[in-house]
């Protein structure tokens, strides 16, 4: 016969909270890991050319050539301020010191972007969890919080679309905003620093969209946190310390973006119409519980307004009521300062949906310069997961206060001996047992909250269970109010809080104001024993509530009948309305016809439905497992189980992937090198393979791009150059792509890539003896389209060289180098290789006559040297005073110098015919290097070279005073 007791309540649910009380950032960061690894194991471990992302989006079509080209550039020891290789020369807002792009230099590119990806998609889940663990969440709750940030929609969906660039920046996000409440609640020089390198890393992914967002959702959220501060001179002081820190650790690179993006497309805004596209569609609020449905681009058409990526907010079921639960049930203030910033954002996303968007766009300075407000709805994504994490809490220490009231005896009279000790220890022992509940970390680790013994116990007893509980819990009302002297209290040493223990029972977690304190109360009082109760009964009826209404809509959507037409009469019409809205909004990318298709229709209500019958599945076994948790509060675990694995599932199901070799860069490759010379290709198959392949190409996909050239392309192609943006579709042929270099353009056809061959292209430098000035742009588009007009013998200038040249009409005899003639090509046809029946088409323009006389006895010679992506070295011979024409395009960020000691000692760049570069050159011999090198960017170096060494020795001064405590 064994003599051991049987165990009490309170002391099982004190030993399923030992594992809680050791666990860390370092246990939560192994726990994300893991998780990561199974979401993208298979393609991080494999060198199989699978990348993540579908094909067609923007890493297929632009951002992996563009890794590409910088960690290229990165092996030579170049930034890559200028990238040559697409839209015939532009600025580059990528910076190759981004710390992960050091993965390129030894993990093929597939494995690299892999790589990259996922280990951000790690650090938004960790960042995510420490920002939680240091407001006073349970671990449990704050590790929640974590996954479901990391494989919410807002965020992760990102991976589908291939917007890597996108994951970097707003990884950055909730290490800033957690800087943001540790400077608010104890200024010191560490948040600080640490603000400062977040702020620089999201600077240095080159997004500035994202960064410009962050900025003023900062701000909000730190107008917010300061209304209750009382240091507040101190902490606002600090918060400029952030960002002012981190604004100089990366200047080397924003000066120079801000610099080029002053001469980019977007350089003086953009139109109200484009600024409006991409507002966040109100009906996409039903995304927060069932992400497809509206489509999910891989087994459904997403036949929503704009893009599924930017307007899904997936957080899931389990989340959504955890969110629900804790916006009721949580910290006053605390869900006053999230239903702000969720508010705010949520409104400002909507865009032009909204009468603010308008007085934003005009009035609101950097506003006009973006479209795609509803990333707005990312930022209020955290605020919404933070409040999913209060639910969280709210559940697992309901759980623990219900556990501790159950207490049974063993033997007769056993269970009121033990009510009564109980009750007699909390009467003594509660109100100085939550002194230090709450105290905190600024490193961001969870807190080991405060340890209490409870007397809320049941008598095992006939008839005195109830009144012994009752005495337990009014004592407990009593005795709280005096118990959170210290709660929320903060400590910059990093150890966790331990609060006061009772003989005989392990620690467990208790709550403290920051993750709702007064659990299960109506207001600023209330009773805490019975709270707990309420505490069950509440959260389980919002998620048997939820799974009712969806259940609902989707038999509604299921079993309506199958309609004959768009709005066919005995079709749900709420479903017809909604049809209507999306077709009629002009926002959608599918064709207009599938809207007026029935059965693409009826394909979509089942589609729809299925999700919200998925979505009404998993409300009603988390609603269960809640009403479960009253007889086994391990039930929690369950819960919460539940709402991982659901995230998961979501982020699997989100998660495509396209081969390397779809992308034809080795075809194109080979294809180039059997046809060698200093020319650009037009590519509309793959815009951005150049990058990958080396080629220059004319055209490009994404918005940086020279103001000047985008708007001449669009004369080029009839289009209004005052509208024009980089989504222009190119598709003539103009004679004045011959001074673009234009040799090749590759088009997808039915059989294949026809590839088409143009002449007569100019050379990158040549010497030219007549120049014109035009006034405006419109006078000098009306120059370059005369039929006289020959870029060989004519230079169209905005103003007056400085230097003395006449323009007499003089041309240049120049001899036959690779510098300055087109090398004619094979006239007959050739296959490309990988291609299908393609061949090239000699289609070169009839040559245009000649503009003025030559004089006779001059001769003007000019020969490259050295060429690269920024930069070439010319010598030249002048006779006679002439004009260099460098057929790349014009920026004020080139710069010329000469090499030798002659008589011209500086040298102008001029924009030349609107786009291109012309120096004029005086008689005599020249050596200049032409190379692109801003201002911005050498005062940037210093800056941030400075600022770097400061924030060196702040760093280790910090760590030294600290080991000094």
């Amino acid at each position: 016969m064994s003599d051991a007791r049987p165990e009490s309540g309170s002391f099982r649910q004190a030993r399923d909270n030992r594992p809680w009380d050791a666990f860390d950032w370092r246990h939560a960061l192994f726990v994300l890991a893991v998780l990561m690894l199974g979401m993208f194991g298979d393609v991080l471990f494999f060198d199989d050319g699978l990348i993540l992302s579908a094909k067609g989006l923007d890493l297929y079509n632009g951002e992996l050539s563009g890794f590409d080209f910088l960690s290229r550039e990165l092996r030579k020891g170049n930034l890559s301020l200028w990238i040559p290789h697409v839209f015939s020369g532009t600025f580059s807002l990528a910076t190759a010191l981004y710390p992960s792009l050091a993965l390129h230099l030894f993990l093929p590119l597939p494995l690299a972007v892999n790589w990259g990806i996922a280990l951000h998609v790690l650090l938004a889940g960790f960042f995510m969890y420490l920002w939680t663990a240091r407001r006073g969440l349970h671990p449990l709750a704050a590790l929640t919080a974590a996954v479901i940030f990391m494989f919410s929609g807002p965020f992760y969906l990102h991976v589908l679309a291939g917007h890597v660039c996108n994951l970097c920046a707003m990884t950055w996000a909730p290490l800033i905003l957690m800087t943001v409440d540790g400077m608010v609640e104890r200024p010191s020089l560490r948040w600080a620093l640490l603000g400062a390198f977040a702020v620089a890393m999201q600077v240095l992914t080159g997004q500035f969209q994202y960064v410009y967002y962050m900025g003023l959702t900062a701000i909000l959220y730190s107008l917010v946190r300061l209304s209750g501060v009382k240091r507040r001179r101190a902490a606002i002081l600090g918060l400029f310390g952030i960002a002012a820190g981190g604004l100089l650790l990366s200047a080397f690179h924003l000066l120079h973006a801000l610099a080029a993006a002053g001469e980019g497309v977007r350089a003086t805004g953009v139109a109200v119409s484009f600024a409006a596209m991409f507002s966040f569609p109100p009906e996409n609020f039903l995304t927060l519980v069932a992400p497809f449905f509206f489509g999910d681009i891989q087994d459904f058409p997403y036949w929503g307004r704009c893009y599924l990526w930017e307007m899904c907010l997936f957080t899931g079921v389990v989340g959504f009521c955890m969110a629900v639960f804790g916006a009721l049930k949580g910290d006053r203030r605390r869900r006053f300062e999230l239903f702000v910033m969720i508010a705010i954002l949520a409104i400002v996303a909507l865009g032009a949906h909204t009468p603010l968007f308008k007085p934003l766009f005009y009035w609101l300075p950097g506003f006009d310069k973006f479209r795609g407000t509803s990333k707005f709805m990312f930022f209020a994504s955290m605020f919404w997961i933070m409040l999913a994490g209060y639910g969280c809490d709210l559940v697992i220490r309901g759980a623990g206060r219900e556990a501790k009231g159950e207490v049974k005896g063993d033997a007769k009279g056993e269970g009121r001996q033990a009510a009564s000790r109980g009750v007699e220890l909390e009467a003594k022992g509660t109100a100085g047992s939550e002194t230090d509940i709450g105290r905190e970390e600024t490193s961001g680790v969870a807190p080991a909250a405060g340890r209490e013994v409870k007397g809320e116990v049941k008598g095992g007893a006939k008839g005195e269970g109830r009144r012994e509980a009752s005495r337990g819990a009014d004592l407990e009302a009593k005795g709280v109010p005096g118990s959170k002297a210290d709660i929320g209290r903060e400590e910059t040493s990093g150890a966790a809080s331990a609060a006061g223990r009772e003989a005989g029972y392990a620690p467990g977690w208790e709550a403290n104001p920051a993750a709702g304190s007064g659990i299960g109360r109506e207001g600023e009082a209330g009773d805490a024993g019975v709270g707990a109760v309420r505490t069950s009964s509440v959260f389980a009826e919002i998620p048997l509530v939820v799974a009712v209404l969806l259940g609902g809509l989707a038999i509604w959507l299921y079993y309506a009948p199958f309609p004959g037409g768009e709005a066919a009469t005995g079709g749900p019409s709420l479903w017809n309305a909604l049809v209507s809205l999306v077709a009629g909004s002009r926002e959608s990318y599918l064709s207009g016809e599938l809207y007026k298709n029935p059965h693409f229709l009826h394909d979509a209500r089942q589609f729809a439905a299925a999700g919200l019958f998925a979505a009404a599945g998993v409300a009603f076994i988390a609603g269960g497992l809640i009403y479960l948790r009253r007889s086994s509060p391990r039930a929690v675990y369950a819960l919460i189980l539940l709402a991982v694995v659901e995230m998961f599932i979501f982020g699997r199901a989100s998660r495509p992937t396209f081969a390397y070799e779809d992308l034809q860069i080795s075809q194109f490759k080979g294809f180039l090198a059997a046809h060698p010379g200093d020319y650009r290709v037009l590519n509309l198959v793959n815009p951005n393979t150049a990058l990958s392949t080396g080629a220059q190409d004319i055209w490009g996909y994404g918005p940086a791009a020279l103001g000047r050239y985008v708007q001449f392309m669009a004369w080029t192609q009839g289009a209004d150059p005052d509208r024009a943006t980089t989504y222009l579709k190119i598709n003539q042929y103009h004679p004045l792509f011959r001074m673009l270099r234009l040799r090749y353009a590759f088009i997808a056809g039915e059989k294949g890539i026809e590839v088409r061959e143009f002449g007569d292209w100019l050379p990158r430098a040549l010497l030219v003896g007549d120049w014109r000035v035009a006034g405006d742009r419109e006078e000098v588009f009306r120059e370059l389209g005369k039929p006289t007009f020959d870029p060989r013998q004519t230079v169209i200038l905005e103003r007056k060289p400085k230097l003395a040249i006449t323009h007499a009409g003089m041309t240049t005899d120049l001899p036959a180098t690779d510098a300055n003639m087109a090398v004619d090509s094979p006239r007959v046809p050739v296959n490309i290789p990988g291609g299908e029946g393609g061949n090239i088409q000699k289609s070169a323009p009839p040559p245009l006559p000649m503009s003025g006389p030559v004089k006779a006895g001059t001769r003007n010679t000019c020969a490259i040297l050295e060429s690269g992506g920024d930069r070439l070295t010319v010598k030249a011979h002048i006779a006679v005073p002439a004009m260099l024409l460098v057929t790349d395009n014009y920026s004020r960020g080139w710069r010329a110098r000469s090499l030798t000691a002659g008589k011209q000692r500086e040298y102008e760049i001029m924009p030349a015919n609107y786009t291109l570069m012309a120096i004029p050159l005086a008689a005599g011999e020249h050596l200049l290097r032409v190379e692109y090198r801003p201002r911005p960017f050498i005062i940037g170096v210093w800056v941030s070279t400075f600022a770097w060494i400061g924030f060196g020795a702040l760093l280790g001064l910090a760590f030294l005073k600290r080991n000094l405590l």
